[in-house]
């Protein structure tokens, strides 16, 4: 069996505190001018990948804890639907799930033919460009 070792645990019944990804997030979404930085993104993203990882990783050795599991990606689907809208929730949900965080390697393009979301900046700058032509 993988041990799966991993220093970082998502703050539950804590407060988030300067500094936390956590906190970053919380206090640019409630800004007047929902936004999140490029480092933000990539460390939530990072931090679902592992989540999904581990999560996998347990069940293939008869463990399920998809109902623990589940409230976490509730709450990320929420914040991502805060800052970028049900379209950007879309988006960010085919290249997480569908595509398996880029590793699948599936093909999306805007309307000019320019590849778009093949890796997680290219997602965070499709969806922040996205988010404020929605927007006005």
């Amino acid at each position: 069996m993988e041990t799966i070792q991993r220093s970082w645990v998502a703050p539950v019944t804590a407060s988030p505190k300067r500094g936390d990804l956590w906190f970053s997030i919380f206090y640019n979404t409630t800004s007047k001018t929902n936004y999140m930085k490029l480092e933000d993104f990539q460390e939530l993203v990072n931090e679902l990948k592992f989540i999904s990882n581990r999560h996998d990783s347990l069940l293939s050795n008869g463990i399920d804890l998809l109902n623990f599991s589940d409230n976490y990606h509730k709450i990320i689907t929420m914040l991502i639907k805060e800052v970028y809208g049900e379209g950007g929730n879309d988006w960010f949900g085919w290249f997480c799930y569908e595509n398996d965080f880029g590793e699948k390697e599936l093909g999306a393009w805007d309307e000019n033919k320019n590849p778009i979301c093949y890796d997680v900046k290219s997602l965070w700058e499709f969806l922040e460009e996205n988010k404020v032509k929605n927007e006005k």
